[in-house]
């Protein structure tokens, strides 16, 4: 608790004149520092639990005194915050790198996955323009037969 009466920055309990307001800021400080009455040791930090330590209902917070609610919240993360060592920080700051390569590659995977199916369109379609022309290929040579042509043809010297 610092010289004007606050702890941490926000009002201390003491200040509070609204009893349930004073019971829920004392809930708050037993749950950040653990030595909780209502609810297990070690609970998260969540409005239920809060509203269960304060021993209100929780819409009391969620509708009666969000601004508890919205104080509770800023305290928590304020504390992940000051929690958070530089090696978690590193280890974020790869992890979302990971996670940007591997979008990247999932991208790149599609990208190839779709030109091998157009590869396999264009091979179909040569097939079947091959087989038209060998079919083609056929029906001439099979005409020139049924015409009585020589099959040979003599040069003349």
């Amino acid at each position: 608790m610092t010289d004007s009466g606050k702890t941490n920055g926000f009002p201390a309990p003491s200040d509070e004149k609204d009893p349930v307001r004073r019971d829920i800021r004392a809930a708050m400080n037993r749950l950040r520092g653990g030595a909780t009455k209502n609810v297990p040791a070690g609970s998260p930090l969540t409005v239920v639990n809060l509203a269960q330590e304060a021993g209100v209902k929780r819409h009391a917070l969620t509708h009666w005194h969000p601004d508890l609610k919205d104080e509770f919240y800023a305290r928590r993360d304020a504390a992940v915050a000051e929690t958070t060592s530089d090696r978690e920080r590193m280890l974020e700051a790869c992890v979302a790198k990971a996670e940007a390569e591997i979008a990247a590659l999932r991208r790149e995977s599609d990208n190839w996955h779709n030109a091998a199916k157009d590869f396999v369109r264009i091979i179909q379609t040569l097939e079947l323009e091959a087989n038209a022309y060998k079919a083609n290929i056929e029906t001439l040579k099979a005409r020139l037969e049924a015409a009585d042509m020589p099959s040979r043809v003599t040069h003349l010297r």
